[in-house]
């Protein structure tokens, strides 16, 4: 019977109706099928004979397949559904083979295959014996699955499996093998047309060795050629790579069709790093006419503009440029290149090309140089002569040819030898412009007429001449150097007609004559130093380091100045108005030396033989990380200003312009390799350099971000793909890996290699790092485990070139210097020799391989590609990749300079391409930018960095020859055609008649125009009439890169609806940085804001260690106009890289509509390195005001000072400021399933008066913003009215992002005010509308809603908390009726109402009740523990912001109590009488590191109720929960009498616990009986090793008598309280001693007295320093102790109170024993007054001297004589050890009723009547030195002091001692008290200055030594000196507390700060004296900045003097605005003021 064919001449398929149905699962096509098979027939395939010939242009695909028994080999079907371009259609006949009823599997299922074919393999292995191998073993399977089908109807022809039985088979192998897993199987191994699988093929292949499999796959030779069969599967084997490569499995050929075309993407050339400023002899840096810098680097010329920070480009080189050269009119330029042999460009010989700024795409002039035999290397030097007519030309051949042209017609004039030597001996070339002449009008012009070049050990001059034949010509002549010894000449420039100066590689100038009037022409006549030797530079010839030498030299100011720039890294300005340097108005003058970089010490005098008159203004100049200065290459001047510009050897580019040196460009000083972007940053790179750098780049805004030495030259770089870390390779063969946000942190270092690193790559899980060297292994590193070797992969036959990862982290692929291509096993090294066509790769960077077999040029050798990179798909960047969608490429970098652009993958031979030229040598990397915005490429010894935006599409760019000009060029306007319109009377008569015709036509079409522009301007009106005009004004920022040149569009939005599109395109150079003018304004009349003004913002930096910062700075000005508050809005702070570093001074300019300047918000974003910042002050001024000085002088950091990242400033003398409000914000977070977020969260405030926060960061320690969680942050901002309006939202980031937000309440505590704002709605892109940012109004107390915040709080009790579900239900009173609502479960949590907890819940949209009165809240009695104690409950109602209080305090359990689970409860009853209250206490711990405490915690509440003072006592706040953690809320419940109106709280602890240190942020109180609600702001440590170093603080409410700027600074005072023990036996004490202050105003808490030292011994004086209330005047004291230790008893004689503010004193006698025993442990005492009936007590102190033997043992007796009488001899005697050498005793005298008024004179000496002790101690010590004494009239207060200093001995045995008198010699009581803190002693040696102010004039003591024992200044003593100088007057400044004994007063002057050799300045302390409020008077420092006229001989070499009114220079001219200006520090503090 004949075989029936389908119709593509195949034999049919089965003929069973099992196989029909395989077929339609399998997707084949109905052509392929038998019909059914008829009712009772076997079904069986029928035996098919295929012998079937291969198709001529399919080679065989497999070694494997016989088509005589399973036919041609199928091929898969397109993708269902895609549709074929028209040249795919065209192309299908090569690249779209017969297809197979099999839909293809992703890329990914293909790369699973080899493992999953390791495991069947290591399957079988396990199965097989010695009589049935793998291969038996699986057949006998396939056997049975083909049996078992065919029992089940369901068999196909023999040897075949279908998809199902393939994998049913393994499944009997424990294989698991998925349904697209097995199609890949198929297609890879080979399937018939139907998509069935041959199992004999199947299992030879799978069991076959690699080696032996790759043999028998079928060969092709070379890459696949367009326009031909690309389908071929096999080994490929082309020349550029020694292995073979294989397709991938599913390949068909298709993308060889994309591979064939050129690519759509271009590359356009966006920015370049770098300058060429090592190997340049000639200058190569001018300003350009426009202000533009213009250089060159590598093969291009650089036009770069230092405001907009933007560069173009002139692209016309095609290798190295060598020369630049600027024409006269500075916007023509000639550059002059290398000689290139490049393929496709005969330029064998170097070139010149001329051209113009103003078009880069126009080459004016082309001027080649061919060898001749004297084969040029590069273009040496040029230079254009001074009319600009000439142009001279040295080449570098070994004649150095000098070449002079008339460079627009390309006439040579004359060409000659410039010098003999190996190129380049010729350095430069340099005009005489100084020779005029006249033209045919008399206009004055340049003459041609001479110029020099230089060079190696010459300078030679050339003169313009004739021949006879009147041809210009030029003739040379050698320079003389004479005596000299001739050097290098490294730069020249005339600066007169007769006079030529030159830099020498010394540092000199020279200086020659060229006029031959002083010297013979062309003599050196001078020798002028000028620049020291400077470091060392690479030498041009061969590479060793020599003297830089002065290397640019320039003129300004119409030639009167001449700039030299030396290898010392120093810029000279001299004046050559005489001729030379030196012959201005003062000879050897120097106008001033301009430095580049930060000016580091004065360069010592022994290496500088300069003349007096100069070496006082050099300076060493040192760049930020360098350790030597830079050498400057290249100098020019500003044509318009006095800004400099210069280039360095650093390849840096420095501009000097308002006195402040500002890097323009970085580049790297040695040769780049490597380049790496930042996985998670797409706008920031790093590049590694040979000079030990590796640099970070932000590509967004062009600039250096960081740069550190690693110490050895690096290689490659590698981020880890979370970013954090950064591996660099290096030369040496070490790894080192850095931190990315701390490169100075190395995290590891490795040096398992012993040759060059060349290549390292992180796998993509970021868990290993591989490595390849030049010691040809690759070395893996596992990153967890601390970067440890794992693995080395041996077997390359060469260095490692190359290196991918795949996918999956397990494979590595990489390339050699032997072009091998090989794979390893990531975990073993292990080789892995089977292909690995069907991995996936993570990146490809591989040179070799089968998608990059097509990126070599023809005719290329195997070296030419040097690094390629395929471009990236990153999911996160999807929006902004130009590339997504469009398909991938790959960019490749080239030996011959280029980069090309081609189609991924790129496998046709010579694949086309889009071709780049910018760099000069071998490029040496190339990387996409992870977004693919971006591509970047370094040029390895050319050191450039080029970065190239991507575009979607693009054409490229082409440069032509512009139009020949001719010498003199006339330009001629373009003329219009315009009718001529002759007058009437003089046209001819023949015409008149056809004329009036015309003219009446003519008036014809005059009237219909006329009315069709009359109806044109009426519509226009009515337009007008409805159309509103807008001025829009926008502000560019002040920061790099800022500026904008697209096309900028804005729409308007307002309550109307909305306007069009509108185009801002005014003016072409809008949106440049700070373009906006000053008074740019729209009309206030109008109702618009005020003028825009511009202010210059000045921000210092303190100069304290660690004080700069990396973090983003922003400011928010705060202003009014007409009493309307305005703000600025946050403006970014940024306009250099090194900006807010440590003692430095960052100046911005800013614009803002604002009106009057009121206040400022400074912060930071917390981001960087080392975001802590301490600001010193801000100073900000503008046209017409006055600068305002803002004083911050504080920490700004979340680890540091009070956590805060920002802070608001007034203006220093502002008066009634507006303090800052501080504003609590709760967020609560719903407690739907992932309703928590783990991105960053920000808010704005909107208030009331139009102010607004501006975004601010909400963020703390903890994990914020959880599902069912309340966060609370704080925020301090001016007032802005009552918070209308929220903005809230996140950024979108972290891993879940999405949010859904409940409520979000903002209270704000200054002002007493609450506001709420309902959300309730998701935040996310993946929820609801798809928004992350929402704006909320607030809740309003209306409507039938509202929402609730539940508030639980379980009792602290055992078995309090609960796990049953629990509900609550409200019953108010609305309308005057009453309301219950439903019942609400709160969210079920399970940790919810546990013991202690607090739980809050919002109940939103819940029907409004109004006035609550009781709620019934219960559970449902379920789960294990179900019981719960509750102890109380609070509601608020958020729209009215009423606070409900529900007590309980029982338990809701069946098993306690009275067995409820549900309890109403009542609100509870505001009653102002009641007798006791409960408080509700709660306790902020701040968000700082170690804020925490684990002490315990009291709190004291002080109030007033009925006039008089109330207290509850000190009362513990605990409970079983972890209380005041960092960050941590604590609430309390206290039950205390009724205090009334609560005044102040003392809170404290006890230190006890291993983390005692407490930062407390804040306490508020809530009475629920009387509802008042009192917050107490402290935000500081309450430690003894903290500042302020105390325990337990007095708080004072915010907010109180309605004054929110009435804080605790204003309420406290500090009072000393000394005690004295008496001198008795026994009458110490070893108790705890208190006291509490009683004043008319107030009364002080409980004062606890204690300190470090051994208070209370007996005869003791001890001092207190505490801090309390104001009590005002002292009445009395109340003091005791606590009968506590061995000997409680203590006897009390007196003691002394002092307010340290305003000094009043009291005095408490006691002389009483406080004793248990006796009862009395406490006592209250009266002060002592000068009442009529008063006692009259006096203190007599008396110091003994210090010299040797002067104490006495002999009794001592006084007598007091006043101006009312005098007292009885009185003994003298407290302790058996008084009058003791430099000893202070004192005495109490009780004079009774006796009263002597004013103290005259003193008594004393010997008694009269020694006792028997007396007069023996006097045989022993027989003189007495008595020193000084003091006498204290405790009644009135009143000292007295007399001074003796003199010896008491038997000659004279008394004294009557007087007072001193005002006017004279004068003695100084000084009292210094040293801290009570650790280490707070000293045992250096201290000095005091007294400074007075007498008849208006400053005087001071001079420095006086303090010294009165070896025990002086120790920890907590005071220590009393006297100091004897003349008379001070009225004292200013000084240290301590000083007594003036004269005039009896005292004056304390408070410190507080650590004098330590740490900080040097902290040495010397100027302090002023405490003001009669208590407020210490602020040091203000005063920059004195003088400005100098711009005027010869204006300036002074002498030391000026400025006095604070006053300035008297010498011969001196002060003007109020110069160009140059010095800043010196004051001569003296001052302390504010009006200066005059």
């Amino acid at each position: 019977m004949a075989e029936r064919r389908g119709r593509d001449g195949a034999p049919p398929g089965p003929s069973t109706r099992s196989a029909g149905m395989q077929g339609k699962q399998s997707g084949i096509s109905p052509l392929y099928q038998d019909p059914l098979p008829t009712a009772g027939r076997v079904p069986l395939r029928k035996k098919i004979n295929r012998t079937i010939l291969q198709e001529a242009d399919s080679p065989a695909d497999q070694a494997y397949w016989t088509n005589n028994r399973w036919g041609p080999v199928g091929k898969t079907q397109q993708t269902p559904g895609a549709v074929l371009s028209p040249a795919a259609k065209r192309a299908k006949q090569h690249y779209q083979p017969p297809q197979a009823p099999l839909t293809q599997p992703a890329p990914e299922v293909f790369a699973t295959l080899n493992g999953l074919e390791t495991l069947m393999r290591a399957s079988l292995g396990a199965l097989a014996n010695f009589n049935e191998d793998e291969r038996m073993i699986v057949t006998k399977q396939f056997r049975r699955e083909e049996d078992r089908a065919r029992l089940k109807d369901e068999g196909c022809a023999p040897g075949l499996l279908t998809n199902s039985m393939f994998r049913h088979a393994w499944r009997k192998f424990s294989v698991r093998v998925t349904e697209e897993q097995a199609t890949a199987l198929f297609i890879k191994h080979g399937c018939d047309r139907q998509g069935l699988l041959p199992y004999d093929l199947f299992a030879a292949k799978l069991l076959t060795s690699s080696a032996r499999t790759l043999a028998l796959e079928p060969e092709q030779k070379e890459a696949y050629v367009d326009g031909r069969n690309a389908t071929f599967r096999g080994k490929i084997l082309y020349k550029y790579c020694r292995k073979p490569v294989f397709p991938p499995s599913n390949w068909d050929g298709t993308p060889a069709l994309r591979s064939s075309k050129r690519p759509k993407a271009h590359l356009e050339l966006e920015f370049v790093y770098g300058y060429a400023g090592i190997n340049t002899t000639s200058p190569n840096l001018f300003y350009a006419a426009d202000g533009r810098v213009v250089y060159y680097i590598a093969a291009l010329a650089v036009i770069y503009d230092p405001v907009t920070h933007l560069q173009s480009f002139f692209q016309a080189h095609d290798d190295d440029i060598h020369a630049l050269a600027m024409h006269p009119n500075r916007t023509t330029f000639a550059t002059g290149q290398t000689a290139s042999a490049m393929e496709g460009h005969a330029t064998e010989c170097p070139s010149v090309l001329v051209w113009d700024i103003k078009d880069l795409s126009a080459v004016l002039t082309r001027l080649k140089f061919p060898a001749d035999g004297n084969p040029a290397r590069f273009i040496a030097a040029l230079g254009f002569s001074g009319d600009g007519t000439h142009l001279v030309v040295v080449t570098a051949d070994n004649r150095h040819t000098v070449y002079i042209y008339l460079w627009r017609s390309r006439k040579l004039i004359n060409s000659d030898v410039g010098y003999n030597g190996q190129p380049p001996s010729v350095y430069g070339v340099t005009w005489n412009n100084f020779i005029k002449d006249r033209d045919a009008t008399g206009q004055q012009l340049v003459r041609p007429a001479m110029f020099a070049t230089y060079g190696v050990k010459h300078v030679k001059f050339w003169s313009q001449t004739t021949d006879s034949a009147g041809k210009e010509l030029y003739s040379s002549v050698g320079g003389k150097f004479g005596k000299t010894p001739p050097g290098d000449v490294m730069s020249a420039i005339f600066i007169s007609s007769e006079t030529l100066v030159t830099g020498a590689q010394t540092g000199q100038l020279l200086l020659w004559d060229v006029g031959g009037r002083r010297a013979a022409f062309g003599s050196l006549i001078q020798v002028v130093e000028a620049h020291g030797l400077g470091s060392r530079v690479p030498s041009i010839h061969n590479g060793a380091m020599v003297l830089g030498g002065v290397r640019a030299l320039t003129t300004r100011h119409d030639d009167t100045e001449l700039l030299s720039g030396g290898s010392d890294g120093v810029v000279i300005v001299w004046d050559i108005t005489g001729g030379h340097p030196g012959a201005g108005a003062q000879e050897g003058r120097v106008l001033s030396v301009l430095m580049l970089g930060r000016v580091v010490h004065s360069m010592p005098g022994d290496r500088l033989q300069t003349s007096p008159s100069v070496s006082s203004f050099w300076n060493q100049l040192l760049e930020l990380g360098e350790d030597e200065p830079c050498s400057i290459s290249a100098l020019d001047c500003h044509p318009t200003n006095l800004a400099i510009i210069a280039g360095t050897n650093r390849s840096d580019i420095w501009e000097v312009a308002r006195e402040v040196p500002e890097v323009l460009m970085h580049g790297h000083t040695d040769d780049v390799y490597g380049i790496a972007w930042h996985p998670k940053k797409p706008h920031r790179m790093a590049t590694a350099s040979k000079n030990n750098e590796v640099i970070m780049w932000n590509t967004r805004t062009r600039q250096l971000i960081a740069k550190v030495k690693i110490g050895v030259p690096a290689q490659c770089v590698a981020f880890s793909p979370n970013g954090a870390h950064l591996a660099v390779g290096c030369e040496t063969g070490m790894v080192k890996v850095l931190m990315v946000e701390a490169l100075t942190q190395k995290v590891a270092e490795a040096k398992n290699h012993t040759e060059q690193v060349s290549e390292v790559q992180y796998s993509p899980d970021g868990s290993k790092l591989a490595t390849g060297s030049h010691d040809n292994a690759i070395d893996i590193y596992d990153v967890q485990r601390g970067y440890v070797r794992i693995a080395r992969c041996k077997g390359h036959s060469s260095y490692i070139t190359h290196m991918d990862w795949s996918t999956d982290s397990r494979t590595i692929q990489s390339n050699c210097g032997a072009f091998e291509l090989l794979y390893w096993e990531a975990s073993t090294g292990k080789q892995i020799r089977q292909d690995q066509r069907d991995t996936l790769w993570e990146n490809w960077t591989c040179t070799l391989g089968f998608p990059v077999m097509g990126v070599w040029r023809r005719g290329s050798d195997v070296t030419e590609v040097e690094a390629l990179h395929r471009s990236n798909r990153i999911e996160a960047f999807a929006r902004t990749d130009p590339l997504c969608g469009e398909g991938q490429y790959v960019v490749t970098a080239s030996d011959d300079g280029r980069i090309r652009l081609m189609n991924f993958p790129a496998v046709v031979q010579a694949a086309p391409c889009r071709e780049y030229v910018g760099h000069s040598s071998h490029v040496m990397d190339v990387r996409f930018s992870p977004d693919n915005r971006a591509v970047v490429s370094v040029g390895g010894r050319d050191r450039a960095i080029l970065q190239w935006r991507v575009d979607k599409q693009g054409a490229d760019r082409v440069v032509h020859d512009a139009v020949p000009l001719p010498e003199v060029y006339v330009f001629q306007n373009a003329q219009r055609q315009v009718p001529d319109i002759q007058p009437v009377g003089s046209m001819p008569n023949p015409q008149a008649a056809a004329s009036a015709l015309q003219r009446g036509a003519l008036q014809t079409a005059v009237d219909v125009a006329a009315r069709d522009a009359e109806r044109k301007a009426a519509l226009e009106a009515a337009k007008l009439a409805n159309t509103v005009r807008y001025e829009i004004s926008t502000i560019t920022s002040d920061v790099k890169g800022a500026g904008c040149d697209s096309s900028v569009t804005m729409v308007v939005y307002g309550s109307k609806g909305y306007s069009p599109q509108l185009a801002l395109d005014n003016n072409p150079a809008n949106f440049q940085r700070i373009l906006l003018p000053e008074g740019s304004r729209v009309d206030t009349a109008l109702g618009g804001p005020p003028p825009i003004k511009r202010y210059r913002v000045q921000i210092k930096t303190s100069d304290i260690k660690g004080a700069g910062t990396d973090a983003k700075v922003s400011l928010t000005m705060f202003g009014e106009q007409d009493g309307k508050p305005l703000s600025s809005g946050p403006m970014p702070l940024e306009n250099s890289h090194n900006n807010f570093e440590r003692s430095m001074t960052d100046t911005f300019d800013v614009a803002a509509s604002i009106g009057t300047l009121k206040s400022i918000l400074i912060g930071h974003d917390n981001s960087g390195a080392g975001p802590g910042w301490h600001l010193s002050d801000v100073v900000i001024g503008g046209t017409g005001m006055l600068d305002l000085q803002f004083v911050a002088n504080r920490w700004l950091g979340t680890d540091m000072g009070d956590g805060k990242t920002n802070v608001l400033l007034y203006p220093v003398g502002a008066t009634n400021v507006e303090p800052s409000h501080k504003y609590k914000i709760l967020v609560y977070t719903s407690h739907l399933k992932g309703a928590g977020t783990d991105a960053n969260v920000t808010i704005c405030l909107y208030g009331s008066n139009g102010l607004n926060s501006g975004m601010q960061k909400l963020d703390t320690h903890k994990n914020n913003f959880e599902r069912n969680t309340e966060d609370l942050f704080f925020l301090d901002l001016p007032y802005m009215g009552d918070v209308i309006e929220i903005d809230i939202g996140h950024d979108n980031s972290g891993i879940g992002p999405g949010w859904h937000l409940s409520e979000v309440v903002v209270f704000d505590e200054t002002a007493n005010k609450r506001a709420a704002f309902s959300c309730d709605r998701w935040l996310a892109t993946t929820e609801d509308d798809h928004q992350i940012r929402r704006r909320l109004k607030v809740l309003v107390a209306r409507g039938e809603s509202t929402n609730y915040t539940v508030t639980t709080y379980t009792s602290d009790i055992k078995g309090a908390g609960t796990d049953a579900a629990v509900f609550v239900q409200f019953s108010g009173e609305k309308d005057g009726k009453a309301v219950t609502g439903p019942r609400e479960t709160l969210a079920a949590h399970r940790e919810n109402f546990e013991k202690a907890k607090v739980d809050t819940f919002v109940l939103m949209k819940h029907r409004n009740m109004g006035a609550l009165s009781s709620i019934k809240i219960g559970h449902d009695n379920s789960g294990l523990g179900s019981g719960w104690h509750l102890d109380h409950v609070e509601v608020v109602d958020e729209a009215t912001g009423v606070d409900y209080f529900f007590p309980c305090g029982m338990w809701l359990d069946k098993k306690e109590g009275d067995g409820k689970i549900e309890r109403d409860l009542p609100v509870a009853l505001r009653d102002l009488n009641a007798v006791k209250c409960m408080y509700k206490v709660t306790v902020h711990t701040s968000d700082l590191k170690f804020a925490g405490t684990d002490a315990n915690v009291f709190v004291e509440m002080l109030g007033e109720r009925d006039g008089q003072p109330t207290g509850s006592g000190r009362q513990t706040l605990n409970n079983s929960k972890n209380n005041y953690e960092r960050a941590a809320v604590d609430v309390f419940t206290l039950t205390a009498v009724n205090l009334g109106a609560l005044k102040r709280i003392v809170i404290g602890h006890d230190n006890s616990g291993l983390g005692a240190a407490w930062h407390l942020q804040q306490v508020e109180v809530l009475c629920v009986n009387t509802d008042q609600q009192c917050t107490f702001y402290y935000n500081d440590w309450l430690s003894k090793s903290d500042a302020p170093y105390k325990l337990e603080v007095e708080l004072f409410p915010l907010g109180v008598d309605g004054n929110s700027a009435l804080c605790r600074q204003l309420l406290a005072c500090m009072y000393s309280i000394t005690t004295y023990t008496s001198d008795e036996r026994g009458a110490g004490t070893d108790a705890n001693v208190s006291a509490m202050l009683m004043g008319d105003k107030a009364n002080s808490s409980i004062l606890q007295l204690n300190n470090s030292s051994n208070n209370f011994e007996r005869g003791q004086r001890d001092e207190f320093i505490v801090e309390s209330v104001d009590v005002g005047q002292f009445l009395k004291l109340q003091i005791g102790h606590d009968n506590k230790g061995l000997g409680p008893a203590w006897k009390l004689d007196h003691v002394e109170v002092v307010n340290q503010a305003t000094l009043q004193r009291a005095y408490f006698i006691a002389d009483c024993w406080l004793d248990a025993k006796m009862s009395s442990t406490t006592i209250t005492l009266l002060a002592v007054t000068d009442a009529v009936d008063a006692k009259q007590r006096y203190k007599v102190s008396i110091r003994t001297g210090d010299k040797k033997g002067a104490g006495t043992d002999s009794d001592i007796s006084v007598m007091l004589i006043g101006a009312d009488g005098s007292s009885k001899e009185t003994k003298l005697e407290s302790h058996a050890n008084n009058f003791e050498r430099s000893k202070l005793d004192e005495f109490e005298l009780d004079l009774g009723q006796l009263k002597l008024g004013e103290i005259q004179k003193v008594d004393i000496g010997y008694s009269t009547a020694q006792t028997m002790a007396g007069g023996l101690g006097g045989l022993f010590g027989k003189a007495w030195a008595l020193e000084s004494v003091e006498v204290l009239h405790f009644n009135t207060g009143s000292r007295t002091f007399f001074m003796y200093d003199d010896w008491l001995s038997g000659e004279r045995r008394r004294v009557q001692l007087v007072p001193g008198k005002v006017g004279e010699n004068n003695t100084y009581k000084c009292a210094v008290r040293t801290s009570d803190l650790k280490g707070a002693g000293t045992d250096s040696t201290v000095t005091i200055t007294l400074f007075g102010s007498r008849d208006g004039a400053s005087v001071d003591s001079g420095a006086h030594k303090l010294d009165g024992s070896h025990n002086d200044f120790e920890r907590n003593a005071t220590d009393t000196f006297h100091v004897k100088c003349k008379d001070l007057a009225a004292l200013t400044r000084i240290v301590v507390e000083v007594t003036d004994t004269i005039r009896g007063l005292v004056l304390v002057f408070p410190c507080g700060a650590w004098l330590s050799k740490s900080d040097i300045a902290s040495l010397t302390q100027t302090l002023l004296p405490a003001g009669g409020g208590g407020e210490s008077v602020q040091l203000l420092q005063y920059d004195v900045s003088v400005y100098t006229s711009d005027i010869r001989g204006a300036g002074i070499q002498t030391s000026a003097v400025a006095a604070r009114h006053t300035c008297k220079p010498h011969a001196w001219h002060p003007l109020c605005e110069a160009p140059i200006r010095a800043s010196f520090p004051a001569p003296e503090p001052l302390t504010g003021g009006q200066l005059a």
